[in-house]
């Protein structure tokens, strides 16, 4: 499994990736606000198959950009 922090937003809230480098499924914690992480997720080789968002709790700045992840 590898985790990959990636810090996001004017608040600067830390989404995390979780990767499982045998099947390319992924899961995110807390999409952050505005693009970045589905940004990152597009430009990854192999692409990755997201299969869950998870979010911590109800703060904008936790879950303002889920709508942005195509599997959403």
């Amino acid at each position: 499994m590898k985790v990959r922090c990636i810090t996001l937003g004017a608040f600067q809230v830390n989404a995390y990736l979780l990767e499982d480098p045998a099947t390319g499924y992924c899961a995110v914690v807390d999409t952050g606000e505005g693009p970045q992480l589905a940004k990152v997720l597009a430009e990854m080789q192999p692409r990755p198959n997201l299969r869950a968002i998870l979010l911590t709790h109800a703060h904008f700045d936790h879950f303002g950009n889920v709508e942005d992840f195509p599997n959403a």
